[in-house]
């Protein structure tokens, strides 16, 4: 790891993006071009378990096959979140650097550059467009969050909180994916 990346995963444990700093490291993820504004979340592509591992045979498919089926279920971990997503987020459980599913419909892509893998990819997307997230289950189990019933609705409280939160305070994503 060079020194310039070794310096970028310091600066983010130093602002308390831990979860973060822990899964850039894992899965090398290079530094992204920018924070997001707003609703929006910037994602970098990890292909799931079956796409990572399956191989090409001796059947020519086209470029376009290989692309949809490389992103036909966009996994990634999520690297820049704009304040209301980040508020959002957290009111569902979530926080930067969780991997999450996003809704096959995201169209919204861009290369940042290239390696000996291939094309740099993050997507961009709202915060609604999150169609499951793989941490959520560990963070209940552990004890970090906890789902409660408030009246009619269903809360999560983070241990760490220290603001008591309530349904009436929970920011819902303006869009979600199904609203196209």
């Amino acid at each position: 790891m060079s020194e310039e990346d070794q310096g970028f995963i310091a600066r983010m444990k130093e602002h308390g993006y831990l979860n973060l700093a822990r899964k850039v490291q894992e899965h090398s993820i290079p530094p992204w071009p920018g924070e997001v504004p707003f609703w929006r979340i910037l994602v970098y592509r990890i292909p799931d378990e079956f796409s990572a591992n399956e191989k090409v045979g001796r059947i020519y498919k086209p470029t376009t096959t290989l692309d949809l089926q490389k992103n036909r279920s966009p996994r990634g971990i999520i690297v820049s979140a704009g304040l209301a997503a980040m508020d959002s987020l957290r009111d569902h459980g979530m926080k930067i650097g969780d991997m999450v599913w996003i809704s096959p419909n995201c169209v919204y892509r861009v290369e940042t550059g290239r390696n000996e893998k291939g094309s740099i990819e993050f997507f961009f997307a709202y915060v609604g467009e999150i169609v499951l997230n793989e941490d959520i289950p560990e963070r209940l189990t552990s004890g970090e969050i906890k789902l409660e019933r408030e009246g009619r609705n269903h809360i999560y409280r983070w241990r760490d909180d220290l603001v008591s939160s309530n349904t009436e305070d929970r920011k819902d994503p303006p869009v979600y994916s199904d609203d196209i």
